[in-house]
């Protein structure tokens, strides 16, 4: 069951709110976010958003443990010309780590090493380009994104993560009804300083609509290792590579 709003035009303002949330067996989230377009003349955004979130992944049988979250961020972005801005992120998340007794060995060992609660102050330069022709469904054009995500050395634990995302469209006809897409997703991460690994809670999985067809989403990557003799259930790594080809019609 789930609710979410988003005006880009609130009150007549040129704001964009939105809030949402939502509940399922697995997840209850909310959050919400503002952001000012023109916070300067010069065409500078100003925004915040702050969220609450639980997943429960023993309702989805994918592993014996909950984890809590909450946090706040604002960010600026820079427009650099009509197709390409600069966006810069500050924010805080709180995590909850609660892990139950069928857990896998990795969340144990994680957990004795650097405990079950984690503060995490991060920066997120990121940089995007787009010169497709619509928001959505779009026909031709190229958009790409790449960002940064470091979390400080004020955080409990020291990571980061590095992203990077394209999806390219070319239209076979004049009339755009038959378009072939090129897709791509790289994400790498992981620790420095004291923190030798990338938190598990933060590993990158694959599978499912929009990843992989065919294969339940978040399914797809390296296994755990279970404490109860059930079989491994998917534990994610830190890298992560997807390729995609499409034909839209």
């Amino acid at each position: 069951l789930g609710l979410s709003v988003s005006e880009n035009n609130f009150f007549g303002s040129g704001k964009r709110v939105s809030f949402g949330i939502n509940t399922t067996n697995s997840v209850k989230a909310a959050n919400f976010s503002y952001l000012d377009p023109y916070f300067t003349v010069d065409g500078v955004s100003r925004g915040f958003s702050v969220f609450a979130r639980k997943t429960d992944f023993d309702e989805d049988d994918l592993s014996d443990y909950i984890i809590d979250e909450s946090g706040a961020s604002v960010t600026f972005g820079y427009p650099i010309n009509q197709i390409s801005r600069l966006q810069f992120t500050f924010g805080y998340t709180h995590t909850k780590l609660t892990a139950g007794d069928e857990v896998a060995l990795e969340i144990l060992r994680f957990s004795e090493l650097y405990g079950e609660k984690f503060n995490t102050y991060f920066f997120s330069p990121s940089w995007s380009r787009s010169t497709l022709n619509r928001g959505q469904f779009p026909t031709k054009g190229w958009g790409q994104n790449l960002s940064l995500e470091i979390a400080t050395p004020l955080s409990d634990l020291s990571y980061y993560k590095l992203s990077y995302r394209s999806n390219s469209y070319f239209p076979l006809d004049d009339n755009h009804e038959y378009v072939f897409r090129i897709r791509n997703e790289w994400r790498w991460g992981d620790g420095y300083g004291d923190t030798d690994r990338l938190p598990f809670y933060e590993h990158y999985f694959a599978g499912g609509l929009g990843s992989v067809r065919g294969y339940r989403g978040s399914s797809l990557g390296p296994k755990s290792t279970p404490t109860d003799g059930d079989d491994p259930s998917a534990f994610g790594g830190n890298v992560l590579i997807e390729t995609g080809v499409e034909l839209i019609y």
